[in-house]
């Protein structure tokens, strides 16, 4: 067989077997999309919380693990780079410099826990950025993650209400990474435009009702935590809404 011959069945081979890597791509991309938006509301929902059976099974770093690994298949797959884009470089420089500042910490057991937090958040945003790559997914993902945050809403302030684990005898908080009044409301306000933005544009009924309720739940929940970052946060919230 000449060369030529050689090189043509080579070609037949690598077009028959493209397609089935490009299905594979995109089924892995679904999972990696799945899997960082379930995660992303996980964070509000803290089901360990709920339910401590649950807690062994590491829900959380279980997502991550999905989301993060499917997400490198699919660029190997796919022969993509990762996507940070050049404002990345700023939050990446922010972040170089967290994990190097045990070096000249006073306080490095502190400034180690810290500089890992910084570190999960740079990997949660490389997730978000490289799984959430259309509109329908970024549409999906926004939804999710409005709804979920009204559990939270109504979680603070219902133990606010009934004097259950409040911070400094009188602000409302929920639990997991939302255990802090102050993240807590910075949490809830970042969903909140999101919950007006359905309430007046939602293209489904369901969604308008939904975020109807939603919206007066939030409120509640961030005056609950007593927060004034929380205050100013909302304030610029409904004034950005309010344009």
């Amino acid at each position: 067989m000449s060369s030529v011959s050689q090189v043509d069945a080579m070609d037949s081979r690598v077009d028959a077997i493209q397609p089935m890597r490009n299905w594979q791509a995109r089924k892995i991309s679904q999972i990696a999309c799945a899997a960082t938006v379930l995660f992303t509301a996980q964070l509000y929902l803290s089901p360990a919380a709920w339910f401590p059976e649950t807690e062994p099974l590491h829900i959380a770093f279980v997502l991550s693990l999905v989301a993060l690994s499917a997400l490198v298949v699919f660029r190997m797959l796919a022969n993509r780079p990762l996507w940070l884009g050049w404002r990345s470089l700023f939050l990446g420089l922010y972040c170089a410099t967290s994990l190097l500042s045990p070096i000249w910490s006073i306080d490095r057991p502190t400034s180690v826990e810290g500089a890992l937090e910084v570190a999960k958040h740079f990997l949660f945003f490389v997730a978000i950025v490289n799984a959430l790559t259309t509109p329908k997914r970024i549409r999906v993902g926004i939804l999710l993650f409005a709804i979920a945050s009204i559990v939270p809403g109504w979680g603070t302030f219902w133990n606010w209400w009934h004097d259950e684990l409040l911070v400094e005898g009188f602000r409302g908080r929920w639990l997991g990474v939302m255990a802090d009044p102050n993240h807590d409301a910075m949490a809830l306000v970042a969903a909140l435009p999101l919950l007006l933005y359905l309430v007046t544009v939602g293209d489904r009924a369901w969604k308008r009702v939904i975020a109807l309720v939603g919206v007066p739940v939030l409120l509640m929940g961030i005056i609950a935590t007593h927060s004034r970052g929380g205050s100013l946060g909302l304030a610029a919230a409904v004034g950005w809404c309010g344009r």
